[in-house]
């Protein structure tokens, strides 16, 4: 029993890390890419994909050193780490940096929303599996640093 709980375990954080990397390496890829369509007559088109050059650094210097804090932060706000659940289906509240896109996954479901310009996100109906649900929760923000967070919620149907 406890060795089917870890193998599951640690395939879902596997998959859930996995998706949450295909979908930064997807986002990537679709800002660094333009499609050019031309016109080869007889009403036939070719699309053609090129990659967009890295822009250049910028010759200039900064007369001041200032500090910017690039990793997104990441804070949950219900549920609480470690709480139990008597409903099968939550919401998953908190705050990270604006506009970044949000992954919370389990075993058994992946759900993905974004953050809007004050960096507060919901990700509504998540579903519980019975007993303990290890929910991995990342942020990427929009220059694709990421953040990662895990908390454990028990649904149980059993009164107290």
């Amino acid at each position: 029993m406890i060795k089917e709980l870890l193998l599951a375990i640690i395939l879902g954080s596997l998959l859930g890390f996995s998706l949450t990397g295909g979908v930064i390496a997807l986002k990537k890829n679709k800002t660094n890419q333009s499609v050019i369509v031309k016109n080869t007559g007889i009403g036939k088109s070719v699309s053609e994909t090129k990659s967009k050059p890295d822009p250049e650094p910028s010759s200039s210097v900064l007369s001041e050193t200032t500090s910017v804090d690039t990793m997104p932060s990441l804070v949950i706000d219900t549920p609480q780490n470690e709480s139990v659940s008597d409903k099968s289906l939550i919401n998953i509240q908190g705050t990270t940096t604006p506009n970044s896109l949000v992954v919370a996954s389990t075993t058994l479901e992946t759900l993905t929303t974004n953050s809007d310009e004050s960096g507060k996100f919901i990700i509504e109906n998540f579903e519980l599996e019975a007993g303990l649900n290890f929910i991995q929760i990342s942020s990427v923000s929009q220059n694709d640093t990421q953040n990662n967070t895990e908390i454990q919620v028990t649904f149980s149907t059993v009164k107290f």
